[in-house]
């Protein structure tokens, strides 16, 4: 399944249930809006929000917040009085310590079964809704490869290449 299709339905499906909530259970309630708490550098392509909410009748409010870890941190210490009705950017990383700490209602897609079944088994009890996995980028300088004489790597494999050692810098 496309990446962009899927990380929308996955918003679309977690706002949705989001909206879904209340505390009553016999008359429930739209919201007056959904709060998305995010990372820092999260961006959904212009219309995504807007289109939700044209079709539910539900705004839906982007917090940001640091990166993942932050994120994390923040919805464990509020998780008695949430800030937020759905959470986005949870990584690999923290994803281990979210689900211990039981800061997620657990859901599972209608469309569950066309997720990457790699990513589904880190949420074997369906905590989360795996949407993407990230892409490794590395950045080079054009010029300075041309002046080296050496063609830009195409794989992160090419990396591995005699050709191109001492030219890569990474955080540990």
């Amino acid at each position: 399944m496309n990446p962009f299709r899927t990380t929308v339905i996955a918003l679309i499906s977690a706002l949705s249930i989001a909206g879904c909530s209340s505390d009553e259970a016999a008359t429930p309630k739209k919201p007056r809006e959904i709060v998305l708490l995010a990372y820092d550098s999260f961006v959904l392509s212009k219309g995504v929000i807007e289109g939700f909410t044209e079709r539910t009748g539900i705004p839906v409010n982007v917090v940001t917040q640091g990166d993942a870890g932050e994120l994390i941190n923040t919805t464990i210490l509020t998780k008695g009085s949430p800030e937020s009705g759905v959470l986005w950017g949870v990584d690999s990383t923290f994803l281990t310590r979210a689900i211990e700490e039981d800061i997620f209602a657990p859901y599972t897609s209608k469309l569950a079964d066309d997720l990457d079944p790699m990513l589904r088994a880190l949420v074997p009890n369906d905590e989360v809704t795996p949407v993407d996995r990230g892409d490794v980028c590395v950045n080079y300088d054009r010029a300075e490869l041309a002046r080296r004489g050496v063609e830009p790597p195409e794989r992160l494999q090419d990396l591995t290449n005699p050709k191109y050692k001492g030219m890569l810098a990474v955080q540990s």
